[in-house]
């Protein structure tokens, strides 16, 4: 625990090397007891087992494209230094293990759409192959074993588009030290994620309602008590009544009710089977 400084996610390292968060959150906050930071992202997922991603990694992890889908998965943890300072953990999913134990990333679809993505995911789950298989609209017509550099050259050819990912990767890094050190996520304070101008920003995350709301709320509760409180003496049985009338207007909670009927009224009262000032001898 000492040795480690972040803890991330599979999509994290992504996220910082290319300054983009399309529709989800990802949100900071040190874990509780230690001084490592987790960023997460938070998302809602809608996972369609069937699709032909899903029955590719079926196939290729010994099974068949009409196997039964299963929602169960494995994280593979691993520790890395960043920038010779910064020391991370990563806790990603892994689609698979190859012969000598060694965590695999199995895709199928078109390379032009991996970009940044499926690289940087491989190195965040330790992933140094990746099985990728090609399909038309019909059927599966290759599967090809890449190495986690073929990858890299795949999604990221230019070298100068890699140098920038990694400043960025090393910005974001400094930008979360620094919050670390100010204090920022003290009292278990979550934090925001989000780039302006090329820079990794932080904004305090609430899990409540806006000021307002909370204020409205806080509102209407204390009024609530007293307009109970009316409503409860307009409705409430006179207490000349014969508590054996109201009786026969309650819904029978036990089946031997004919029994409680004569047990005295104090008594029924504490057994809970009737509320305190049902019958007009609570106490006002």
């Amino acid at each position: 625990e000492e040795d480690v400084d972040f803890l991330f996610g599979g999509s994290t390292l992504n996220m910082l090397a290319t300054q983009q968060i399309s529709g989800c959150e990802y949100l900071a906050q040190k874990v509780p007891g230690t001084q490592i930071l987790i960023v997460q992202k938070c998302h809602h997922y809608r996972q369609n087992l069937t699709d032909h991603g899903y029955q590719f990694e079926r196939l290729v992890c010994g099974g068949e494209f009409r196997d039964e889908g299963d929602s169960t998965t494995a994280h593979h943890l691993q520790a890395m230094t960043i920038g010779g300072r910064h020391k991370v953990l990563f806790s990603a999913e892994c689609d698979g293990i190859d012969e000598e134990g060694n965590p695999v990333e199995i895709k199928c679809s078109n390379p032009k759409n991996w970009s940044t993505k499926v690289a940087f995911q491989m190195i965040s789950n330790g992933s140094l192959s990746l099985y990728a298989g090609s399909k038309n609209k019909t059927s599966l017509t290759s599967v090809k074993k890449l190495h986690v550099l073929k990858v890299m050259k795949t999604g990221i050819p230019q070298k100068k588009r890699l140098k920038q990912l990694e400043e960025n990767i090393l910005s974001g890094l400094r930008v979360l030290s620094e919050a670390i050190e100010s204090g920022d996520f003290e009292h278990g304070r979550i934090m925001n994620l989000s780039f302006k101008k090329g820079r990794l920003t932080l904004h305090p995350h609430s899990l409540l309602p806006p000021e307002s709301v909370i204020g409205d709320l806080l509102s209407n509760a204390k009024s609530a008590p007293d307009d109970a409180a009316t409503a409860s003496r307009k409705e409430r049985p006179s207490s000349n009544r014969n508590p054996n009338a109201a009786f026969a207007q309650h819904p029978r909670p036990d089946p031997d009710w004919d029994r409680l009927r004569h047990l005295p009224d104090e008594m029924v009262i504490g057994m809970g089977y009737i509320p305190e000032d049902f019958c007009g001898f609570g106490s006002d």
